[in-house]
């Protein structure tokens, strides 16, 4: 086999894997209940944000029971949630 065709497959070889590193995330479910009645919250704000600098990350609201679902690269986070009528 020539040179430049192993050259060929190696540089190959690397884009795949590199390509493939970048496209793993995670997913983050959960659901948004009132304590006090454990109802879930239609239409909460879900927030996930950077450790290192507070920036939000991603973002969703919960749907008719509560629930939510983010999707985000590994990494270390800090999920924020609020809902109107509701203190931090």
């Amino acid at each position: 086999m020539p040179i430049y065709m192993k050259i060929l497959h190696f540089l190959s070889l690397i884009l795949i894997c590199s390509t493939a590193l970048n496209a793993q995330t995670f997913k983050i479910t959960g659901s948004v209940i009132d304590s006090t009645n454990k109802v879930g919250l239609i239409g909460a704000n879900v927030a996930l944000e950077s450790t290192y600098d507070a920036s939000i990350i991603s973002g969703t609201t919960t749907d008719i029971e509560g629930n939510f679902e983010l999707n985000a690269a590994p990494g270390s986070y800090r999920l924020s949630v609020s809902y109107v009528g509701f203190k931090d």
